[in-house]
């Protein structure tokens, strides 16, 4: 069997060829990183406003009546700050 004769290798080439795929992986990794936040996103919010509400209620003394009202108003004041 014949050998073929294989070019030598630039070492310019091997250090392209890394950061381009560095450079793919790092983009990769955002993205994933990205997407795991915005499934988080609505769970943690809904955390958030809870807390708020919580928090709104304990100011009024916990009086029977107003959770509604304590959870719009945290869902309002909540949805503000992840605005900003």
């Amino acid at each position: 069997m014949p050998k073929t004769k294989k070019s030598p290798v630039n070492a310019h080439d091997s250090l392209t060829n890394s950061s381009v795929i560095a450079t793919s992986s790092s983009d990769t990794n955002k993205a994933e990183q990205m997407n795991a936040e915005s499934k988080r996103l609505p769970e943690q919010r809904g955390h958030m406003i809870a807390t708020a509400a919580y928090f709104l209620a304990e100011k009024r003394g916990f009086v029977c009546g107003y959770e509604m009202h304590d959870w719009l108003t945290a869902e309002r004041e909540i949805d503000s700050q992840l605005k900003s």
